[in-house]
């Protein structure tokens, strides 16, 4: 159930560092699954939208790339590289803990 799980987590000694709420819409067409994302983080909300395909085996990656920069270009839709909704939270509340993430390099600007 939901509560033994933060049960376990608490009795090991963690503690949250963010909450913050995610809905979720997810789209398909043709062979492309689109995955909206808002967030509310209480004192704002952020958006973030992943387009995927599937593939078989990494040697088609190169193609499906290639199939996801033209859905994009016929969509006019951006190709943005973005912080996920952990980091983009301590990004805005937490800056101090973000920029000891980006020194160590386990995360990107």
């Amino acid at each position: 159930t939901e509560g033994s799980m933060a049960d376990a987590v608490a009795k090991a000694g963690y503690v949250p560092f963010a909450k913050y709420k995610t809905t979720r819409q997810k789209y398909s067409l043709g062979d492309f699954h689109i995955d909206i994302d808002l967030t509310d983080f209480g004192q704002s909300t952020f958006a973030i939208g992943e387009i995927e395909l599937m593939v078989n085996d990494a040697s088609e990656i190169p193609g499906a790339l290639k199939k996801i920069q033209k859905f994009l270009d016929e969509h006019n839709l951006p190709l943005n590289t973005i912080r996920g909704k952990a980091l983009e939270y301590l990004y805005r509340y937490a800056p101090k803990h973000y920029q000891v993430l980006l020194n160590a390099g386990v995360a990107g600007t």
